[in-house]
């Protein structure tokens, strides 16, 4: 499908409907690269109209296609639209342009034209985020805001600029009534070398708060004392799954590559599948390849035992990492007589898009007599562009097995889209619980 000329596009976002002039200006820049510049005060005049939702949407998609101008439109936006959500989305997106200092004198003009703390604390952040040599003085205003919010991005962008004469400001802030604030204030004393984060990581008893410290202890850097505190909170079952799941985020700046087998550790023992993605992320984080090649070790070890229900669990957390073993570790356990396996394998292969010779192999999977294989099968040439793949679900969907309905059911959500949601609709009246539910999951 070719695409629309900008003529054609600028014509329609003249029509009544907020719907199609919101769809035309997202695509702004498609066929021709300089519209927005040759058409700014159109755009930003329809960005003013639309709720503030829209605008934020239109900004956002705009942003990620790099569409010339942009900057220039959403200085405009700052200075004549005052609902701060939209300020607040508009300065997020000019603090992504860290190499262009030419925007540092129009960011600090509205220093003084901003009001609400949302729009403020962006403002603050995007700041820091281009005029990385801009001076202390210049946030040290932020620092006494009543807005929370403000105080703390000011602390943000103070982690990066530590310097012993503000060790007395990260003192008395480290007793602000904000959790957040007295965590960024304790993890900046900590880098100069004050034990401060240490004491409130182990003994600050809100949980919520003490999320707070476990994600800013993150932000010090490796630290084997850190690490070692953040491992305590992240494998104790006894405290809340958003306070294991910080420790476990920031375990993936403060621990080292020799913490990865604890790490890696961790996630096979998690229960939940949230704190588990997590450990694994920073597993990651830590060292990508070193933690793909230890769970390939592993992976040789449990083989030699035949302990199935690990050697999934391993394909399982192999499956979330950036990269995975060569196709040949992989491929033999596809035809592993265990479910569980071959369908975890199906998974991780599928992240190597681009091989004809995989592509061949997981087609293969398709005709798999388990379910949960096929499915898994389809759901991953589906996403690498093979149509075709959708017809095997159409079968799942329609036998007389319960699994065969329901592996379908939840291969349809992980698709997605109007033709994934037409086969899930009449799945709703199965007669089986766990199909209906699965195809509830599809359509939401």
């Amino acid at each position: 499908m070719k695409p629309i000329p900008s003529p054609t596009l600028l014509h329609l976002a003249g029509t009544p409907d907020p719907a199609l002039q919101a769809y035309v200006l997202r695509n702004l820049g498609l066929a021709d690269p300089d519209a927005l510049q040759r058409n700014m005060r159109g755009v930003l005049e329809h960005l003013k109209q639309f709720d503030a939702a829209t605008a934020n949407e239109v900004v956002r998609d705009l942003n990620t296609r790099k569409v010339a101008g942009l900057p220039r439109l959403l200085l405009h936006l700052l200075w004549e639209d005052a609902r701060p959500e939209v300020q607040a989305v508009a300065l997020h997106v000019l603090g992504q342009q860290a190499d262009r200092s030419e925007l540092l004198p129009e960011l600090l003009r509205l220093r003084r034209h901003l009001q609400d703390p949302r729009a403020l604390s962006a403002l603050v952040l995007a700041l820091g985020r281009i005029g990385r040599d801009l001076p202390f003085k210049l946030f040290k205003p932020f620092l006494a805001h009543t807005d929370a919010r403000v105080r703390a991005n000011a602390l943000e962008v103070l982690l990066e600029r530590i310097h012993p004469r503000l060790s007395e400001v990260f003192a008395v802030m480290v007793n602000d009534p904000s959790a957040r604030v007295r965590s960024l204030s304790a993890a900046a004393l900590w880098r100069l070398g004050n034990p401060v984060l240490v004491s409130l990581l182990e003994e600050t008893e809100d949980p919520r708060a003490r999320a707070s410290v476990a994600f800013a202890a993150g932000r010090v850097g490796q630290d084997p004392r850190l690490a070692d505190a953040l491992f305590a909170i992240a494998g104790n079952q006894k405290c809340p799954e958003s306070l294991r799941a910080r420790a476990a985020e920031s375990l993936g700046r403060a621990a080292g590559r020799g913490d990865l087998p604890r790490v890696i550790g961790l996630a096979y023992k998690a229960a939940e599948p949230e704190l588990r993605r997590q450990l694994i992320d920073s597993a990651a984080a830590i060292d990508s390849l070193g933690a793909a090649a230890y769970l390939t070790k592993v992976l040789e070890k449990l083989e030699a035992t035949l302990r199935v229900r690990q050697i999934a669990s391993t394909l399982s957390l192999l499956g979330g990492l950036p990269v995975q073993p060569e196709p040949a570790v992989l491929v033999p356990y596809l035809e592993h007589p265990d479910a569980r396996v071959a369908a975890n394998a199906v998974l991780v292969l599928g992240k190597r898009t681009g091989s004809p010779a995989v592509t061949a192999v997981l087609n293969r999977s398709l005709a798999h007599p388990a379910p949960r294989v096929a499915a898994n099968a389809a759901v991953v040439l589906w996403r690498q562009g093979i149509v075709s793949a959708f017809s095997r679900l159409r079968e799942l969907a329609s036998q007389g097995a319960t699994a065969a309905r329901a592996s379908a059911a939840w291969a349809l959500g992980q698709i997605g889209g109007l033709v994934a949601q037409d086969l899930a609709r009449p799945m709703l009246d199965d007669p089986e619980e766990s199909v209906r539910r699965w195809a509830f999951l599809a359509l939401k």
